[in-house]
């Protein structure tokens, strides 16, 4: 009876046993699908992250030329302002140069309507050309602050139709 119970303790040991290789060689095999699943999920990650290594290398370099756009815009742009105030002053000064004259029309033809400059005799300028010219076309000249051979002919010939009858009131 005893080497039964012992055949059979021994069975009993050995199935112990065959289960517990059992279980191990499930861990085994278990173990192994997870280490080839996660070398396959470590490549994919791998290639993912040289992906957006170089997609991150690709936006690196587009925000630098961005940024060097950027700064040449930028840098257009001051001259370009710099040229906008430079024509604006321009424009200012223009526009004062015009009043002035349009000032200096208006008091010009003021001064021919009234007929003052017939009415005083003003000193000859220094000859400017030999040709014979009437005085009341030389007192227009000064007047007008141009020399007399530069007097345009219609303020020449206004001019002496307008005071055509005054006596000449230099020698």
């Amino acid at each position: 009876v005893k080497p039964l119970l012992q055949v059979t303790r021994q069975d009993e040991e050995i199935q112990a046993k065959d289960e517990e290789l059992l279980k191990v060689k499930e861990k085994q095999l278990k173990a192994e699908m997870d280490l080839t699943e996660l070398g396959r999920k470590h490549q994919q990650l791998v290639e993912e992250k040289n992906i957006l290594a170089e997609q991150l290398q690709a936006e690196t370099e587009l925000f630098a030329e961005a940024e060097e756009m950027r700064a040449r815009l930028a840098s257009k742009k001051q001259e370009l302002e710099e040229i906008l105030h430079d024509l604006e002053s321009r424009v200012e000064e223009e526009e004062e140069r015009n009043q002035q004259l349009q000032n200096e029309k208006r008091k010009m033809q003021r001064h021919i309507q009234v007929g003052s400059h017939c009415e005083a005799p003003l000193p000859l300028p220094p000859p400017v050309s030999s040709l014979p010219l009437s005085p009341l076309c030389v007192c227009l000249s000064v007047s007008l602050s141009l020399p007399v051979s530069s007097t345009p002919p219609h303020l020449l010939s206004h001019c002496l139709s307008f005071c055509i009858s005054l006596p000449p009131f230099w020698p």
